[in-house]
């Protein structure tokens, strides 16, 4: 397996992961955020999640959006094919084109033109933006939770 340095501007929580790309609802998202990377596709159904395996990847996937680097409770990094360009696609497609060359441009072009979807902006601020320590942002997690399901 070959060794990847991300930047952590490009990871993402396992929590906006399934909000923002898997258009989970907040709820569901809440209990399943704390769930590692071996166990998430086996809870949330309905959702297309896919791992890019690391032998193809290449820092350009990340910048143009096909692949997202999520970040579980545990801290472990793992790569996902973006789940909004899983639609008209599978991901072992993707994989293919990306491998044989084909312009990332041109398949990003004919990817995002979905209309089974709703896409919900993402911003690049946090939403908690006065926790800045992993340990409080997950602390604002477990109190929402704990608020939703009493």
């Amino acid at each position: 397996m070959k060794k990847v340095l991300v930047s952590e501007k490009a990871v993402i929580s396992m929590y906006d992961f399934l909000v923002n790309y898997g258009q989970v609802e907040e709820k569901v998202a809440f209990r399943y955020c704390n769930f590692p990377h071996e166990r998430i596709k086996e809870v949330v159904y309905g959702m297309q999640i896919e791992r890019f395996p690391m032998d193809y990847y290449q820092d350009e996937y990340a910048t143009r959006g096909v692949v997202l680097w999520v970040c579980d409770r545990s801290g472990k990094k793992l790569p996902y094919i973006n789940p909004l360009l899983l639609g008209n696609i599978s991901a072992q497609e993707i994989i293919v084109r990306l491998v044989m060359g084909m312009d990332l441009e041109l398949l990003l072009a004919g990817l995002l033109r979905r209309t089974d979807i709703s896409v919900i902006p993402v911003s690049k601020i946090p939403e908690d933006s006065g926790y800045t320590c992993k340990k409080s942002r997950q602390k604002k997690i477990d109190q929402k939770r704990k608020e939703w399901f009493e």
